[in-house]
């Protein structure tokens, strides 16, 4: 790969300068995927709309300063395209035509899930495990899971987007299985039922 073209601190400073060369290469690199990921959602003419819809909003939010670390620039994206797709399926609910809509490509299922067994699960082993995790994702798993904070709420005590409290929640969920394994022996998550977990 051509060195400038690696998602570094200077290529994301470049996308910030509008560097055409480098904003072509960030929408040939993501397109096929983000496209790919939308029309698994939507089936019909307008799915491309949508595509160009995340690529103007993910500019935007860049422009902004978001996100900080480059090397988090592809799951910002899908992040911000995930978002789409729900406000899009909000709309079309909104107007009737949920027709062509796949609502499963929407469900982050497994998530749901480790977020009520996280609560079910022993206090004092839930707080042990807590406090061998990064500070940022302690801070999302408490006040989303077990304080049961408005998700804008949180994202906006963190100082962060809703975007990127949806990465931050996925990682440290990820993280809290990994360690939870590591201390007490196999995942809690991977023996729960549904019925036992909801």
């Amino acid at each position: 790969m051509n060195t400038n073209f690696i998602f570094d601190d200077d290529y994301l400073a470049r996308l910030r300068a509008k560097d055409r060369q480098t904003q072509n290469h960030f929408y040939d690199y993501f397109y096929i995927p983000i496209r790919n990921k939308v029309r698994h959602s939507f089936h019909g003419p307008d799915s491309d709309d949508v595509v160009q819809d995340v690529f103007a909003k993910a500019f935007e939010r860049i422009d902004a300063g978001e996100p900080r670390e480059p090397h988090k620039l592809p799951g910002y994206l899908f992040g911000i395209c995930h978002n789409l797709l729900l406000q899009e399926y909000s709309r079309r609910r909104n107007q009737g035509a949920v027709t062509d809509v796949d609502m499963s490509k929407f469900e982050d299922r497994r998530e749901s899930i480790e977020a009520r067994l996280i609560s079910k699960l022993d206090k004092s082993r839930v707080e042990f495990i807590l406090e061998k995790l990064p500070q940022r994702y302690r801070e999302a798993i408490e006040r989303v899971y077990l304080w049961e904070q408005d998700r804008r709420m949180a994202a906006l005590a963190m100082k962060t987007t809703i975007d990127n409290l949806r990465l931050i929640l996925c990682r440290a969920l990820q993280r809290f299985r990994e360690e939870w394994e590591k201390y007490f022996g196999s995942s809690p998550f991977d023996h729960a039922s549904i019925g036992e977990t909801i």
